[in-house]
Parts: structure tokens; C-alpha cells; sequence
């Protein structure tokens, strides 16, 4: 397609493409450079009749003024010429100039519509993974899969920087020390990313910038424009933009567009860098609060998504009930099998965070009061913790191997609080009453549910549970009190579906089994 590819840095058109010319007299006359520019490119490209021209790192031809960018003058000349050029060239079917360049920039003159502004955005996702296959060494089975993952992160998306892991780093023996020393330089970060002379065009970053960076530093993922604001005014978070500090996704329409500060720019400008603590934790709050405002819903079935909520939930250190409340925002969904993903995932990163004493006062209390709903939430929520703490690997192994006196500590304060309605031993005793045992049995599972009241949806079932504790039940074969706790028996990946398989573990535990 392309018959014609050329870089702009110290470029000339006419003598490049005057080889092309058949006609002796044109070539002639191209190289007396005698005609105006646009006449003499007109000429150069009268046997072309495909174009495709690529101005790469375009930043070159620019130079500041006023806190912006313009095109330098002498290079918006030439650039005139060329457009008009092609717009007066009949042979030429299919043209495209194409500019890469770091930095939003003006022109000064009417050239702006006839070209179309396209945001880039580091690699993500399937370009990434593109990208990845043509670098061996990110492929490679010698080198230890930690330290491709750390050479992935610090490249964040970056090709330049992917293509020098992989050929000066990665192919190593010492990567783990070339990555250290890469890590503690910025001019290191510099070379590598971006050309560094005196007459490279520089724009001065002032403070309130660098702050305004810094703050969009909370968030990890691309987020939209709004969850941006949460933190940042906008007016500054355009300015930021400008710059080329916040990355901005290729969207025609600008209301989808996302919007993220790379990892790289914290090495490249050491000014800019995530606020400390304990500044930065009100900032964690107000991203999460927006996050889940804008994400937080049934129809979100992005784990990249969710974990980012509950991340920037769980950051904030000055909020004790953290925890309690992204696993309620977890509940909210159910159920959605990546928030069930995503919180497990970023709460065993907060294990040791996790409170060790007094882990039932709270159930106690809902019990106190009745809240059924409640109780039954929490309950669910302690076997969580119990199951994050212990590094137990899955639900199932947790139900299997849950600590005796942790259960019976909980099964106590059900029957204590609701003078022996409510209770795992309840249903345990209700189960080998019909016969059940650690077998699977169709027929004992179908007569155990109809009993405690499990044929029915949630809602039914606390209806029935909170009529029975006010008095306002209607008449039923059910016995509501056998009813709860259910929720640590429905955990993905079984969809919320009760399993006979769990129920037995548990109340195998809760009555002295193994």
C-alpha cells in the first residue's frame, strides 16, 4: 500500500522522491529546487498514486510558548506545502499523513482540519499480548516468571521500553540487578523513553501540575474522565493532559474515552509521585466511592474492574471497616462471579490486616438486635476472613478444614441469642434426623431443604425468618428458625446454588466430625 514512507527528522521530499521520475526534465527541475515547495512536491508525487507518510516523533518540530505547544513555523510551512500538494495531486487515489507525537500541540494556521486528533494509549490487553510474541525473551522459560512480570509492570505498555527489556535486560544472566539499578535512575528511565539533547523543545511543568499527576497516580487502570474529577478539577486535568502526562484511550467519542498517569512518568519526573500517607487515603476513598458509583452494578463482569474498587477500598487504612463494607459491595452483586473473584483476590493481599481478636463481636451484636439479614451477612463474612487468613485455597477447603472453635464460637452465639431457634447444630441435628450422613443422598437433600425452608429465594426466607421473630408469620409446615444461617453455604463457583456437599462439611464441623 505505502510506495512513499519517510521520516520527518531532517527530511526532503523532493530530492527523496525525485528518483521516481521517469522524466529527465522533472528531475531536473527538482534538483535546481528553483520552484516553490508545493509546486516542487506536486511534481514529486505526480506518479505516485497511493501516499502514506509518517512524521514520527513530531515533538522535534515543536517549541513552546505561553504554557503550550506550537508548531515551530518554518516546519508549519513545509507542512502547508505537503498538504496542498496532495489535496492538488489528481493521480494520488489514497493519501495519509500520520503524526506520532508525545505532546498535544497547536497550529497556527488553518492546517488543523485536515487532520483528525487520534489519543494514544499505552498497550493493553490483545495489543499488548501482541506485542509480547514478537519479544522472545518475555517468552522465555530461563527466566524466572516474577522478574518478567516485574520487567512487564515497569514497562507499563510502553513499546520502546518493552523492546529494550527485552533485548539489554531480559536476555541476561543478572536481570534481577539490571532491573534494580533501572529502577533507581530517571536519566536511565529518560534515555530510554525519550530523546534527551539542549535542543530538544521543553515545556516547564509547574508544581500545581506535578500535583495534579500525582493525584491521578491512585488509580491503576484506565477510569473515565468523571472518576478523574472525583480527584482532580478538570480544567487542571486538561491542562495535565496537554503535557502528554495522562494517557488518553482512542475513542472517537470523547465521552468513552479513559484516561490514566503511566507508571513510567514517576521515573522520567520524580516530582511527580503518589501522595503520602495519610493525605493519600481520603484520596483512595473518593476514587473508590466514584469507581462504584460508575462500575459497582450486576452488569460490570470485569474483574479488572472490580479489582480496582476494592484496591482503592482496601487502601484506605484509615477506614476500619474497610473490609466489611467491600464485602457487602461484593453481596450487593451476587451473583457476579468476578466482584467474588476480584474481592477474594485483593482481600488475601490484606491478610495480615485482617482483625484476630474479637472476630464474632459484631455478629453478636446484630444478634442482639435482630437483624437478621444482617447476621446471616456476617456470619458469611467471618468465614471469609477465616478462610483469607488461614490461606485456605478455596471455599471448599475451607468448609472441609474450618477451625472447630472458631464454628462453635459461632454456632453459640446463634443459639445463646435466639433462645435455640437459631444455629448450625440446628440444622446439623435436623440433616441426621432424616438420615444424612457424608453421602450424597437425593432423596435426604430434597426432604433436609424442603424442611429448613430452603426451597424458596433469599428473600422469602428472611420474610419468613423476620415474621416468626415479630409475630406476623403466616401460618407454615416451616420451621423459620431452621432456616439461617444459608449465605456460607451458596459461596461462588456454584452460582449461589446451595450443594449438599457443603452443607455436610459444616455441619459435620459443627457437630464433632471429621
Amino acid at each position: 500500500m505505502c510506495q512513499s514512507c519517510s521520516f520527518w527528522q531532517n527530511w526532503d521530499a523532493p530530492n527523496e522522491l525525485v528518483n521516481h521520475l521517469k522524466n529527465e526534465e522533472q528531475r531536473t527541475r527538482l534538483r535546481a529546487g528553483t520552484e516553490e515547495l508545493k509546486i516542487r512536491l506536486q511534481t514529486a508525487f505526480s506518479k505516485l498514486n497511493r501516499l502514506v507518510l509518517v512524521f514520527d516523533d513530531f515533538e522535534w518540530n515543536l517549541e513552546p510558548r505561553d504554557g503550550r505547544y506550537i508548531l515551530n513555523p518554518k516546519v508549519s510551512e513545509v507542512l502547508s506545502a505537503l498538504v496542498w500538494a496532495i489535496k492538488n495531486q489528481e493521480n494520488i487515489s489514497y493519501h495519509r499523513i500520520i503524526i506520532t507525537c508525545r505532546y498535544d500541540f497547536e497550529f497556527e494556521s488553518d492546517l488543523l482540519r485536515y487532520f483528525y486528533k487520534q489519543p494514544l494509549e499505552g498497550l493493553r490487553k490483545a495489543d499488548l499480548e501482541k506485542k509480547l510474541k514478537q519479544l522472545d525473551n518475555f517468552n522465555s522459560d530461563r527466566t524466572d516468571k516474577k522478574l518478567i512480570e516485574r520487567a512487564l509492570k515497569l514497562a507499563d505498555g510502553n513499546p520502546r521500553l518493552l523492546e529494550w527489556l527485552n533485548l539489554d535486560v531480559l536476555s541476561k544472566e543478572n536481570v534481577d540487578s539490571e532491573l534494580s539499578k533501572f529502577e533507581a535512575s530517571s536519566d536511565d528511565w529518560k534515555s530510554k523513553i525519550i530523546w534527551i539533547t539542549d535542543d530538544a523543545p521543553k515545556l516547564k511543568i509547574d508544581s500545581s501540575t506535578e500535583k495534579i499527576v500525582s493525584r491521578c497516580l491512585v488509580f491503576e487502570i484506565p477510569v473515565p474522565m468523571t472518576a478523574l474529577e472525583a480527584v482532580c478539577k478538570r480544567e487542571q486535568l486538561n491542562r495535565a493532559i496537554q503535557l502528554g502526562l495522562i494517557e488518553v484511550s482512542p475513542e472517537p467519542d470523547e465521552s468513552k474515552r479513559v484516561y490514566l498517569v503511566s507508571r513510567i512518568i514517576p521515573h522520567i519526573i520524580p516530582t511527580i509521585h503518589l501522595p503520602e500517607a495519610p493525605g493519600v487515603y481520603s484520596l483512595y476513598q473518593r476514587a473508590s466511592d466514584k469507581l462504584h458509583e460508575l462500575w459497582g452494578n450486576k452488569e460490570n463482569k470485569s474483574k479488572e474492574k472490580w479489582q480496582e474498587i476494592f484496591r482503592l477500598k482496601f487502601a484506605n487504612k484509615e477506614n476500619p471497616e474497610r473490609f466489611r463494607q467491600g464485602f457487602y459491595q461484593m453481596l450487593a452483586v451476587q451473583y457476579n462471579p468476578q466482584a467474588d473473584k476480584a474481592f477474594e483476590g485483593e482481600l488475601r493481599k490484606c491478610a495480615s490486616e485482617l482483625v484476630k481478636d474479637g472476630l464474632c463481636t459484631q455478629l453478636e451484636n446484630y444478634l442482639q438486635k435482630k437483624q437478621c439479614k444482617k447476621v446471616d451477612e456476617e456470619t458469611a463474612w467471618i468465614f471469609y476472613q477465616v478462610m483469607v487468613r488461614e490461606n485456605y485455597e478455596h471455599w471448599d477447603e475451607l468448609l472441609k478444614k474450618f477451625p472447630c472453635e472458631t464454628l462453635r464460637e459461632i454456632n453459640q452465639l446463634w443459639l445463646q441469642n435466639s433462645s435455640d431457634k437459631f444455629g448450625i447444630s440446628i440444622q446439623a441435628g435436623i440433616y441426621q434426623s432424616l438420615g444424612g450422613t457424608d453421602r450424597n443422598d437425593r432423596e435426604v437433600w430434597e426432604k433436609f431443604t424442603e424442611q429448613v425452608g430452603w426451597n424458596k429465594s433469599y428473600n422469602a426466607i428472611l420474610e419468613e425468618v423476620e415474621g416468626s421473630i415479630t409475630g406476623t408469620m403466616l401460618a407454615s409446615s416451616v420451621t423459620p428458625s431452621s432456616s439461617l444461617p444459608v449465605l456460607i453455604y451458596t459461596k461462588y463457583p456454584r452460582g449461589g446454588m446451595l450443594d449438599q456437599e457443603s452443607v455436610t462439611e459444616v455441619l459435620k464441623v459443627c457437630s464433632g466430625g471429621r
